[in-house]
Formats: C-alpha cells, structure tokens, sequence
C-alpha cells in the first residue's frame, strides 16, 4: 500500500516514493494501483507518461519518477504541518510567503522542488493570487507536487 501519511518532501518525494525511483520497480511494488497516460507535448522531443491513482501520481521520463503528486484524500504534511486542505493563510503562517512561478504554479519563497494547486473563489480576474486578497487567503490546497529540483519548469496536472 502507497503510505497515505508519509511526509511530503520537496525536492525528495512524497508516499513514500522517491524521486528518481525506477517506474518498473514502482509499478511491480503496487501492482494494479496505478492507471498510465502518455502526455504528448509538441514542443519537447520526449514523451511524459503519468501513472494516476486516487490520491498519487507520478510522471515518468527515461524510466525514472522525476516528480510526484499528492491529491485526494492523501493526509501528509510538509514539514511545517501543511497538507492538503490547508489554506493560503495557513502556509504563510507556518512556512512562508506564496509566489507563484512562470507555469502559474503556486510555490513557497525558499522552498525548492515543490508547487501546488488551490481551490476558492477569485474575484479579482486581474490578479487571482493576490496574497493580500482575504478571498486567496482562505484558498485550500488541492494537490503538492514535489520534483527534482533540476527540473524547475515542473508541477500541475
């Protein structure tokens, strides 16, 4: 069974699967736990596939897990106590300030191999992610995908 409390790990992993892990390795170890999807871009020259459960995914490149996401009912945390269901406010609390990056991820000032995904209402079309916007604050996480730190042009779906 994928480990449903396991640390998140930015950088690292999360699940208790690590980044860099061979896929076949992955897959032999949760058989029919995964379901697979090439993702086709036409503006890079290798194909991506991601394995999808109910609450992991995991993008596969050249045989090897490069990133991972937790969604779902998936109930680790990062370091400083944010996980899934936590809100903006929560996470510059605890970890720091929000900021978002150049593929419109969210991600944490001085955190790196890390970026997630928010659920709330957005009034201000102009700028949604807004940190002094009352309504971002109370945003919630829906998905953290951590990633090698190499490959910083990663995270989403």
């Amino acid at each position: 069974m994928i480990n449903h409390d396991a640390p998140i790990l930015p950088g690292k992993g999360a699940a208790g699967l690590i980044l860099g892990e061979q896929i076949e390795t992955l897959l032999a170890k949760y058989p029919d736990v995964f379901g697979a999807e090439e993702i086709v871009n036409p503006y890079v020259a290798v194909n991506v596939t991601r394995y999808r459960s109910p609450s992991v995914s995991l993008w596969e490149e050249n045989g090897h897990v490069f990133q991972v996401m937790v969604h779902g009912d998936y109930r680790g945390k990062l370091d400083c106590q944010i996980g899934l269901g936590s809100t903006i406010a929560d996470i510059q609390s605890f970890c720091g300030q929000c900021a978002e990056d150049d593929e419109d991820n969210l991600t944490i000032e001085g955190i790196s191999g890390l970026c997630f995904g928010v659920t709330g209402s957005f009034p201000n079309r102009e700028n949604p992610f807004d940190p002094t916007n009352p309504m971002f604050l109370k945003a919630t996480i829906d998905w953290i995908c951590v990633y090698e730190e190499s490959r910083e042009d990663l995270g989403g779906g």
